[in-house]
């Protein structure tokens, strides 16, 4: 059975650390780790979002790390956590276990953490008979009561993950381009829509614009052809007809 696991813990508490060390046993048995950071694994596979629902393995570990960049509950209807639900429901079709960390529970989609097994709460390095560990509480959920377990990890054993993978990595927020144009001023906008503008009239015969104005759907399907922001298309699609003089 699959299993869903969520890490909740302050900055520098040992999430993505537990998140690798979790990875390296999986390592150990010879099962793939799909992660959105680096890890340095003979069996670690860089994580393709578009590619989740069609994963040509049976059994395997998925990592996200700091999932609130992905499910954020704020935009919970959007296509991306839809995406990622479904992915979900279909993982327990297969023995894919996923792994996902934040810093706060609340900014999570509920229709995730409704779903998972087990919860962790990290809480960094303390100290128990003159050594060291990291702790972690590991909440094992049921529909019979929840089990708290207390996990301590040797900090010198966890020492020797620290070059698996990056710390410093940083995950972007899936539709980071959007919302920096949401939140652009009037000026810095403006001058975004005619550096587009310009780039598409400058391939007008490339793409077939002539003495009709183009569709919302044709200028979508050149905006995706460009790599360029969709959510333009409203003010690229008036200053366009604009130059080609139809306003």
């Amino acid at each position: 059975m699959s299993k869903l696991t969520d890490i909740y813990g302050d900055r520098g508490s040992g999430k993505t650390l537990l998140m690798a060390y979790f990875a390296e046993k999986a390592n150990r048995i010879n099962i793939p780790v799909i992660a959105d950071f680096k890890l340095e694994l003979p069996n670690y596979v860089p994580l393709q979002i578009d590619e989740l629902l069609h994963l040509s393995y049976d059994t395997a570990l998925i990592e996200f790390d700091e999932f609130d960049c992905y499910m954020n509950n704020r935009r919970s209807m959007s296509n991306l956590s839809l995406f990622i639900n479904n992915t979900i429901k279909q993982s327990r079709k297969k023995r894919l276990d996923i792994i996902s960390s934040t810093q706060l529970l609340d900014t999570i989609d509920w229709r995730f953490t409704e779903l998972t097994n087990i919860s962790i709460i990290a809480y960094g390095i303390v100290e128990q008979k003159k050594e060291e560990f990291f702790r972690y509480d590991v909440v094992f959920k049921s529909i019979f009561g929840n089990r708290i377990r207390k996990l301590l990890i040797p900090v010198n054993y966890m020492e020797g993950l620290y070059n698996k993978y990056d710390t410093n990595e940083t995950i972007e927020q899936s539709d980071i381009t959007e919302l920096t144009l949401d939140i652009k001023d009037q000026k810095k906008l403006n001058i975004e829509v005619e550096r587009v503008t310009n780039k598409i009239l400058a391939q007008r015969v490339e793409f077939n614009i002539g003495e009709k104005k183009i569709t919302e759907k044709k200028l979508h399907d050149i905006l995706l052809q460009l790599e360029e922001p969709e959510s333009l298309a409203f003010y690229v699609s008036s200053r366009l007809n604009q130059k080609l003089g139809f306003d």
